[in-house]
């Protein structure tokens, strides 16, 4: 869940919506799951609503893991830093270019 929520400060555009959409989620199961647990009149009922919110967040956490690694690499394919928009370059050709500036051999 930390990761999430970091996901959603440090991150912009559609990664950040579903950082903050997650958690959201989250919420709104456990209120539905406090509303629904003194109606249920048998306990079977209970344990099933139990384990349907945990694959429920279970899945929605991976589902963020996955989109996040998306993110990522549609980000480093374009050649935009995650956090501002600079543009970088890989680490080999960026160091080499600060070494050809500096006239220092490797």
């Amino acid at each position: 869940m930390l990761a999430i929520l970091v996901g959603a400060a440090a991150f912009s555009g559609w990664i950040r919506v579903l950082s903050i959409a997650i958690p959201v989620v989250y919420v709104l199961l456990v209120v539905f799951r406090f509303a629904t647990a003194a109606t249920s009149s048998s306990s079977g009922e209970a344990v099933s609503l139990v384990g349907a919110q945990e694959w429920t967040m279970a899945y929605s956490f991976q589902l963020w893991m996955m989109a996040l690694a998306i993110y990522l690499l549609q980000s480093s394919s374009k050649g935009v830093d995650s956090s501002g928009g600079k543009q970088v370059g890989c680490f080999v050709c960026s160091r080499w270019l600060f070494l050809s500036k500096l006239n220092v051999s490797d």
